[in-house]
């Protein structure tokens, strides 16, 4: 399970506003985004579907966080702030606008169209043509191969999009079922960042896998 702190920071700290999106690649527009399905696949038998980012996915997205805070809190920064259905709603439009400049990526994952979590490219960095890669899912949804397969098509998709050589994730070193998702699609451990993030109390380490981005380095398994 892996967020961007820095991307809801930032959301928190700035005033948002009414949002209309235009994505020239895949032609989608605000007034189609809150149905508009990015990808649908099968993992161990259930129909999985990633939707670009919608205010109609706020309402699943905000029960999941407010039923399981404590367990969502243990890794993701972002969650202590999320303290109602209007902040969630909040986030959504907010990370629509960057959505719209290019500077973040953000699918809703869905299973039989219900919101289950989210996953989402952030922290894009055209100059040193590398991003970061972010996802957290419902307990209930865990381990059935859900985000490992949704981040294996969004690296898939990622050249078509963005001038990215190099994909990163960033997962605190006590996350053990969160790196089973960057090792089992061929990232490989680059560093250790001691005391990289202050969340519940304390300091933690961070560990960080990268990829560069061409389909012949992602693990078929």
């Amino acid at each position: 399970m892996k967020s961007s702190k820095k991307l809801y920071n930032d959301f928190v700290n700035k005033e948002l506003k009414n949002i209309i999106i235009y994505n020239k690649e895949y032609e989608v527009d605000s007034t189609n985004l809150d149905s508009k399905l990015f990808i649908e696949f099968k993992s161990r038998g259930k129909r999985c579907q990633l939707f670009y980012i919608s205010e109609s996915h706020s309402e699943g997205l905000y029960e999941i966080v407010s039923t399981e805070r404590e367990r969502l809190a243990m890794w993701l920064p972002w969650v202590e702030e999320m303290k109602s259905i209007e902040n969630e709603r909040a986030f959504i439009k907010y990370a629509r606008e960057k959505m719209e400049r290019n500077e973040l990526f953000m699918l809703t994952i869905c299973v039989n169209q219900t919101p289950v979590g989210m996953i989402d490219i952030h922290n894009i960095d055209l100059q040193k043509h590398q991003a970061e890669i972010g996802y957290w899912i419902s307990e209930k949804y865990e381990n059935q191969g859900f985000v490992k397969q949704g981040v294996k098509e969004l690296i898939k998709f990622i050249p078509s999009k963005f001038k990215i050589d190099k994909l990163l994730i960033y997962i605190d070193v006590d996350n053990v079922k969160s790196k089973f998702i960057p090792i089992s699609l061929g990232f490989k451990k680059e560093s250790k960042i001691s005391q990289f993030e202050f969340y519940n109390g304390s300091y933690h380490d961070f560990e960080i896998y990268g990829l560069n981005v061409n389909e012949s380095n992602i693990a078929n398994g």
